[in-house]
């Protein structure tokens, strides 16, 4: 299993947290870099443990919510 790190970029509310991958790719024709990125609502039991900008891991779980569909390991 490949774990990825994520980076907490909001902390919603006391059990949500916002996490964020971004990467720099290159076009394929033109090969001008820039950068994609991908944002997930996370689930956590206590928020107060966590700071912006922290890299945590993220493995998924039964749905939370409408947007929660992962805990931090």
């Amino acid at each position: 299993m490949i774990v990825i790190s994520w980076t907490i970029v909001s902390i919603s509310d006391a059990k949500t947290m916002i996490v964020e991958n971004t990467r720099r790719v290159a076009h394929e024709k033109y090969l001008k870099s820039f950068v994609k990125s991908k944002r997930f609502a996370v689930h956590t039991e206590d928020s107060s443990k966590f700071s912006l900008w922290d890299k945590v891991s993220i493995i998924p779980c039964a749905p939370k919510s409408k947007t929660k569909k992962w805990i931090i390991k």
